[in-house]
């Protein structure tokens, strides 16, 4: 069982928690905000909730949102917005996907099978939006069932995927 995260930043281990904002960033002692800004220069995906990429852009509209947070230098921003779907962009395009309409039993779990689904598509480079589809799949799969472990075979994605396609 893993009980701290760390991330590498430089040649220094930091202990790092997930869906750190930019102000526990700097009050958790993982660095100063210039070093945030370097660590962002050097992400390839960036993926935030939508209460971090206001705290990180001061916007409030999502597209303004992941617009800014491209401008620090992510190739792409993944940013998860509930009930609202997610977006997704590049320096090319933004895509909107609407949430999943599914039976809600537990939503622990979502967002790590949100960015697994989302690994996964932009390993296969798919187009963004079949990405944004796939990866609302997988979290919304998750939230139909009771656990973090829930998990749904890709076949079962693809289903949903289709089915909402019409």
């Amino acid at each position: 069982m893993v009980n701290e995260i760390y991330i590498v930043f430089g040649e220094e281990l930091l202990p790092a928690k997930p869906d750190v904002d930019p102000v526990d960033f700097v009050q958790s002692g993982l660095g100063s905000e210039g070093d945030m800004m370097k660590a962002l220069r050097n992400t390839d995906v960036l993926k935030p909730c939508k209460p971090a990429a206001r705290a990180l852009t001061g916007e409030n509209d999502p597209e303004k949102m992941a617009r800014k947070l491209l401008s620090f230098g992510p190739k792409a921003v993944a940013m998860t917005m509930g009930a609202e779907g997610s977006l997704i962009a590049s320096g090319e395009s933004i895509t909107y996907q609407p949430a999943y309409r599914v039976k809600v039993v537990d939503t622990t779990g979502a967002g790590d099978a949100y960015m697994g689904g989302l690994s996964f598509a932009l390993l296969m480079e798919w187009p963004l939006d079949r990405v944004a589809s796939f990866a609302n799949a997988c979290a919304a799969l998750c939230c139909t069932r009771v656990g973090a472990r829930a998990t749904s075979a890709g076949r079962e994605v693809e289903a949903l995927v289709d089915d909402a396609a019409g």
